[in-house]
């Protein structure tokens, strides 16, 4: 019987809206170049998917400004922009931080409040540095969830089963009585499957159909499947 629910955080209970493609969008718009949000989303994939290095294991804000103009540099590279993206890159670093907001999908509250409501146990466990916790609380939904770890607190990321084991130590729990949900099939679904934790795959864009774990297109179908078991 599950009894808690661990959540990610960043694209899987909230967002950035814009969104990074939105971001990036207007940002080329602004120099003229007319780009597909389709486009870039695909771009995105393909240098999330290349650079599995965090920018949250850089200590010097300086080395991760530098990482995250290095990401931009690729990202302009697929895009097919080779010729500006050594120009443009930081400037799209600056730009992103003007636009940068987090905000949580619609569904979010009347999930999180029907599961504390009925029983369950919540928790926040996300690649992310120690702001998360602020985050968290400037969005008035602190009040949910019994902890609230960020990788950085700990120096160890998903997917890494130990920071899973981290969490369940300290929460006191069976991992075979807890469920793990999250938007990345290899951070997440397989992380959380090595630690012994149920997965599931919150897949808003459709991008894993065949992924052999739960797999919900929003916390609605989520919410829905707890309610049946």
């Amino acid at each position: 019987m599950i009894e808690t629910v661990i959540f990610d955080f960043g694209d899987t209970i909230a967002t950035l809206n814009p969104s990074k493609e939105e971001i990036v969008y207007e940002f080329l718009a602004s120099k003229g170049v007319n780009l597909s949000l389709e486009n870039i989303k695909y771009a995105y994939r393909v240098v999330d998917y290349c650079y599995k290095q965090s920018v949250l294991k850089l200590i010097e804000s300086k080395d991760k400004k530098d990482f995250l103009i290095k990401i931009n540099y690729e990202l302009l590279k697929v895009i097919g922009l080779s010729l500006k993206s050594e120009l443009w890159s930081a400037e799209l670093y600056e730009y992103f931080k003007s636009k940068k907001r987090w905000e949580l999908f619609s569904e979010v509250i009347p999930v999180l409040k029907r599961l504390n409501e009925v029983g369950y146990k919540t928790a926040i466990l996300a690649n992310w540095d120690r702001r998360l916790k602020d985050i968290v609380k400037d969005m008035a939904i602190e009040k949910y969830f019994s902890h609230i770890l960020c990788s950085e607190e700990i120096s160890i990321e998903k997917p890494d089963p130990e920071i899973f084991l981290y969490l369940l130590k300290v929460m006191a729990l069976n991992p075979e009585k807890a469920i793990y949900v999250g938007n990345e099939y290899e951070t997440d679904v397989i992380g959380a499957r090595d630690a012994g934790l149920i997965p599931v795959l919150i897949d808003r864009n459709n991008f894993w159909p065949n992924a052999d774990c739960l797999r919900f297109e929003s916390l609605i179908g989520l919410s829905e499947y707890l309610k049946r078991i």
